[in-house]
């Protein structure tokens, strides 16, 4: 008997594995070594973006953790607070001034095991809303940090990353189109209540104080970075059709895949002007998705040098199929970053393997999707990066 063909969204699934096995391998390290030399290929970010990046990624707090009830969830995210005023390492590369004043606020999903039928719970996305002072000027910011996607999170996966075939208007006439996983991930973020203030996002920030002007940055790195700029767009019109002139919205997206069109992604870049602060890897599988020439590119980015002293990693030859399927099914979509002549693009160094762990073409993906932003990327120091993960050992 012949088999079925595969439908896209199975195709999809198949993908998703790809993605979710670099990410898994890539954080759980596999005595793989970072051999510290950055590829910058122009000047990097700021001090002030590697401040906004860094409480972006503690926005990961419940990455990959599986808790027997949604208040353990809960639970765990204390950590963000606690890392912000106690550890000294953080406090002293961030200033001491940041604390947690809106969130982390999460949505979760239930999770049936097969075979006991137990009942347990995983975060799907989480964002929160930390205020400090803005080094540059003195004066006080918001960075609004959105989660990326946590990989035990199947609706994370599917429902958002993934659901890239279907596209959605934005609201406003004449702006383009997002993708249907881009748009479900915003109403969730949008639809967000602090269980402290009882306040959406947008309900907390029309309170701030309207004597003095504020920047309000958005952030995120992976899911977070394709959704913390259409979270800074709808705030940005939210702002003008409130006439909040005291609010500046910004937004740094970091290693983010394409959220929207050509017409969507030049709307965009008119709101945000010189505000947008993307920054990405061009050996990073993740913002190479889903605009058309960059997707084409995955199974040949780690084919030859500088990958495996020169002799590269081939594509796995079992996923093929479905990253074809997948590839032809959005090719005419219209995928368009968003003000690509102003995203910062460094080269991830490669990482090093041993002959007993050889590395492939997974594990260097998940490599260049984490490691490679903390270190080729931003260049944090040490003991930051080491702050940063401790908060994801679940």
């Amino acid at each position: 008997m012949n088999a079925q063909p595969l439908s896209i969204i199975q195709c999809a699934q198949r993908l998703a594995l790809l993605v979710l096995f670099s990410v898994l391998t890539a954080c759980t390290g596999d005595s793989a070594t970072d051999n510290g030399n950055g590829l910058l290929v122009s000047s990097g970010p700021t001090q002030k973006h590697r401040v906004i990046a860094v409480l972006g990624l503690m926005a990961d707090v419940n990455f990959n953790l599986i808790a027997p009830s949604e208040e353990a969830l809960a639970a765990n995210t204390a950590k963000i607070a606690s890392t912000l005023s106690t550890n000294a390492n953080l406090r002293a590369y961030l200033g001491d001034s940041w604390r947690v004043v809106w969130g982390p606020v999460l949505s979760n999903s239930p999770k049936k095991d097969k075979d006991t039928g137990a009942i347990t719970y995983v975060t799907d996305n989480a964002m929160y809303v930390a205020k400090g002072q803005d080094a540059t000027t003195g004066r006080d910011m918001y960075v609004v940090a959105v989660a990326g996607t946590n990989v035990v999170s199947k609706k994370g996966w599917l429902v958002e990353d993934f659901n890239v075939f279907e596209k959605v208007d934005w609201p406003t006439p004449g702006s383009g189109q997002i993708s249907a996983g881009t748009h479900a991930g915003l109403a969730i973020l949008i639809a967000m209540k602090d269980t402290v203030t009882g306040k959406t996002l947008t309900e907390f920030l029309g309170n701030l104080p309207k004597d003095a002007p504020v920047e309000v940055a958005s952030t995120g790195h992976s899911l977070g970075g394709a959704l913390s700029p259409a979270l800074a767009l709808a705030l940005i019109e939210w702002k003008e059709k409130n006439v909040l002139n005291h609010i500046t919205v910004s937004v740094y997206p970091l290693a983010g895949a394409t959220p929207g069109d050509a017409a969507f992604a030049t709307y965009a870049a008119t709101k945000f002007g010189d505000r947008y602060f993307s920054v990405i890897n061009r050996y990073d599988i993740v913002p190479n998705s889903w605009q058309k020439d960059m997707f084409e590119r995955i199974p040949t980015l780690y084919r030859s040098a500088p990958f495996n002293n020169g002799a590269g990693f081939a594509f796995p030859s079992e996923l093929l199929g479905a990253y074809e399927a997948v590839r032809v099914a959005v090719q005419n979509k219209g995928y368009t970053r968003i003000a690509a002549d102003k995203e910062f693009v460094f080269s991830g160094t490669p990482n090093t393997y041993t002959p007993e762990n050889p590395g492939g073409f997974l594990p260097e993906a998940g490599y260049q999707h984490i490691n490679a932003y903390l270190t080729d990327g931003l260049n944090l120091p040490q003991p930051v990066i080491e702050a940063v993960l401790n908060l994801f050992k679940n």
